[in-house]
């Protein structure tokens, strides 16, 4: 579900990098469609990364890329740890929180190579559109997604629940 093969086809024509961390059960198979890629694209599977690892490789990349191309992909996580450290996100038009969570990046449609070869194209040519969406992802996660403001939102949450329920209470009295 996490639609790497649309990333690898889209990104194989593009002179760009590609990192895909992870070490799950499809690694090995993507390996080897990337290595029969042609094109100037450089793939590479560095496989589970820790915390501190993945947090060098965000800090480092110059976009992040969500492919997913199914509603497994319900909220996208990754991405928002990427938004946190100020990179422009990528990611597909599911219908689930993917894009809710990127309303400050990119969007495409899913599982479209060319339309995600474009995107990246687009952001990998234009670093001060890139910086300017990746500054509006980090206040975004800092703004929507901190301790902090989920905290708020969910005492508010249960505020709401407590005074609908006394209302329902007085209305049965």
């Amino acid at each position: 579900y996490k639609g790497v093969p649309v990333l690898i086809a889209a990104a194989a024509p593009l002179a760009v990098d590609v990192v895909i961390a992870g070490a799950g059960p499809m690694r090995e198979e993507w390996r080897a469609l990337a290595e029969r890629q042609s094109g100037p694209a450089r793939f590479s599977f560095p496989g589970e990364v820790d915390d501190h690892e993945l947090r060098a490789l965000l800090v480092a990349c110059d976009m992040f890329v969500l492919p997913s191309v199914t509603r497994a992909e319900a909220f996208g996580y990754a991405q928002l740890e990427a938004m946190a450290c100020g990179k422009p996100v990528i990611s597909t038009a599911l219908a689930t929180g993917v894009p809710w969570v990127n309303a400050s990046g990119l969007v495409v449609p899913v599982a479209d190579a060319d339309a995600l070869r474009g995107a990246i194209a687009r952001l990998a040519a234009d670093p001060a559109l890139a910086a300017r969406l990746g500054a509006l992802g980090e206040a975004r996660a800092r703004a929507e997604f901190s301790m902090t403001a989920m905290g708020d939102r969910f005492v508010a949450v249960c505020h709401e629940l407590a005074l609908g329920r006394a209302k329902a209470d007085e209305t049965r009295l």
